[in-house]
């Protein structure tokens, strides 16, 4: 293609320089603002070797002529993505990309904007590929969207043009970023892998170049801030082998909360139908003990759930077409019984617990080839109620969980599909109230790995992971996915997702692992919401809904004198007419290291609490009734 690099939009495509541990490296990227540069987080970063320095920028490079001169990176932000060797995978490309805050400003200059919407076609690409020495390079070419992971697949224009925009004239015929070069297989013209512009990403994005480039002071009078639905972050914050491993004849079966405190324990079963409990304390071992139970040969563990409603876990355990409960007090029976009155026949296994009567209790979920189910309505060891629904799923469909994914206290049963479909079934006891089809789809190499509030707002998520042993999680709202978080850690092919559970207590589900030889490796996960300063210690903060969760405020003043939080629009949203719900339960405050989470009773009575705004550095005790409006 003919052009010329000091020529718009080509001078906003920069060449870049830096050194990362001793070695000097040549990349490229973009002006997005006149002091902020858009490239590749491997440009930047190594997972080997660390951070970049001595960083140098030149705008419309050409053949070691800088018509605009050079500018130097004073800041940099990057996604710390796995690059060992150098060699970054696919997965690992829809996180490769950095902005770096630049000592000058090139106002006289244009720059590109970003497209978070593009849905393949031809486009152009931009770069400084390293065999041309220091000459600009830009192609047409086709990119489509990987149907695995949110990069776009093309062809490579060689080393060097790593960070390059993939660009396309907007409705406005102005350019607009849609990716960046992150990898290639072999060279030119071989397959490429272009880090997509997403929503997300744009939305990372811009947060970065606001750091940079701080609002003015925020107002000096109380004021009245609404919150709205949250924009929220789910990363992998931390990811360890815990300090403990049973031997190879033991198996981690579940999470569990056996205490009731909150807090997720690890289970574990022999061949023998002995049980041993994990008691954690965060990712530490806080106790280690063996049930006082054991079942006879035959008996095998088929679930877990709250089968008494007393808010501990009990263990169900089945033989052929009979079940037994061992209701939990601790690592030790409180109750034990066979339930009696009913008995399946041999096509039909457990597939899943869950509450489909709204009583507090699990009840338990058959199912046979035929992609029928059963459901045994359970109360303590006593078969309460029997039916089947009238609904059937195909053989290529089974169970593979339960969850309350429309957020309104109501349990549904989740349908997985060999092609990575989703389906939910709406539950009143045995009765099959409406079925859906998720509008998502994974690949045939994802599996649902299990069911959780990730987001923290009420309904419940779906975690899938492949034989890779990476993970992908759906925000869902009914079945609805509003959001897929591809999590940035990956375990081996030994590896297997036994749990997910809160380990720590601060209100996000964490990921636990199991490998043959009975170690454990725990995957904390962080929730990071919409951050919010005050800027005056008498501010006003407003909800009016459960999608209004996920606040952050920095700056909350606790006592007389200080912020108020405002409650009122919300527990008229969800039906709450008591006159006390800090009384009544319907709000608690929960300490979170230095910070003090808001939760609020989402169904008023079931203390099915969400998190609804975390007070940074506030402790729970010096809120008074002066900081509350119900």
């Amino acid at each position: 293609m003919s052009f010329s690099s000091s020529s718009y939009p080509y001078d906003t495509v920069v060449y870049i320089t830096d050194e990362i541990d001793g070695q000097f490296w040549q990349a490229s990227g973009v002006l997005i603002a006149p002091d902020e540069v858009l490239t590749a987080a491997h440009v930047v970063y190594s997972s080997t070797y660390g951070v970049a320095t001595d960083i140098t920028v030149a705008p419309a490079y050409n053949l070691g002529t800088t018509p605009y001169g050079t500018a130097t990176g004073t800041v940099i932000h990057y996604n710390p993505i796995s690059d060992p060797n150098n060699e970054i995978t696919t997965q690992q490309s829809q996180y490769d990309y950095a902005v770096i805050h630049l000592s000058t400003s090139f106002s006289t200059l244009g720059t590109m904007g970003l497209d978070p919407n593009f849905q393949g076609g031809l486009a152009n690409l931009t770069g400084y590929p390293g065999y041309l020495d220091g000459q600009q390079e830009t192609v047409q070419e086709d990119f489509t969207p990987n149907p695995y992971y949110t990069v776009l697949d093309g062809s490579s224009i060689g080393a060097g043009s790593s960070g390059g925009p993939v660009w396309v004239l907007g409705p406005n015929g102005l350019p607009e970023v849609i990716g960046l070069v992150s990898s290639g297989e072999a060279g030119v013209d071989s397959p490429g892998f272009f880090s997509e512009i997403t929503p997300a990403a744009l939305a990372q994005i811009e947060a970065w170049v606001a750091q940079d480039n701080p609002a003015p002071p925020p107002p000096t009078t109380p004021r009245t801030v609404i919150a709205t639905p949250a924009v929220l972050t789910l990363s992998l914050s931390t990811a360890m082998v815990i300090a403990g491993q049973m031997g190879a004849a033991w198996q981690a079966f579940a999470t569990v909360d056996f205490s009731g405190d909150g807090h997720g324990d690890i289970a574990w079963q022999t061949n023998e139908s002995q049980v041993y409990d994990w008691t954690m304390n965060g990712d530490t071992i806080a106790g280690l003990s063996l049930s006082d139970g054991e079942m006879g040969a035959g008996w095998q563990i088929a679930g877990t759930g709250d089968f008494n409603g007393d808010g501990r876990t009990d263990i169900l355990w089945q033989d052929n077409g009979t079940l037994a409960i061992w209701e939990m007090d601790g690592s030790q029976l409180s109750g034990f019984g066979q339930v009696m009155g009913g008995q399946m026949g041999a096509a039909w296994q457990v597939a899943a617990t869950g509450d489909l009567t709204g009583d507090g209790m699990s009840d338990v979920i058959w199912t046979n080839n035929d992609g029928q189910i059963a459901v045994w309505e359970i109360n303590g060891t006593v078969l309460a109620g029997f039916g089947i629904p009238s609904g059937q799923m195909g053989a290529e469909w089974h169970v593979a969980g339960t969850g309350d994914f429309y957020g309104n206290g109501q349990t549904e049963v989740l349908w997985a599909n060999n092609n990575g479909q989703i389906a939910e079934w709406t539950m009143n006891g045995a009765n099959l109230e409406s079925a859906v089809v998720s509008d998502g789809q994974n690949g045939p190499a994802w599996q649902v790995a299990g069911v959780a509030d990730f987001n923290d707002d009420g309904m419940s998520d779906v975690i899938w992971a492949n034989g890779s042993g990476q993970v992908d999680i759906w925000f869902m709202n009914g079945a609805n996915v509003t959001q897929s978080v591809m999590l940035s850690g990956q375990m081996g092919a030994g590896w297997h997702i036994v749990g997910v559970k809160d380990l720590t207590g601060a209100g996000t589900p964490d990921i636990l692992w199991a490998n043959a030889s009975g170690q454990i490796d725990a995957w904390m996960l962080g929730l990071s919401g919409d951050l919010v300063t005050g800027g005056n210690p008498q501010d006003t903060f407003t909800f009016n809904q459960i999608a209004d969760a996920g606040m952050e405020i920095t700056d909350f003043q606790p006592g007389v004198g200080g912020g108020v939080l405002n409650l009122q629009g919300l527990f008229g949203s969800i039906g709450y007419s008591g006159g006390n719900p800090l009384g009544d339960g319907e709000v608690r405050l929960v300490q979170n290291g230095a910070n003090t989470d808001v939760q609020v009773d989402a169904h008023p009575g079931t203390h099915s609490y969400v998190t609804l705004v975390q007070l940074d550095n506030v402790a729970a005790g010096s809120i008074t009734s002066a900081n509350w409006r119900f």
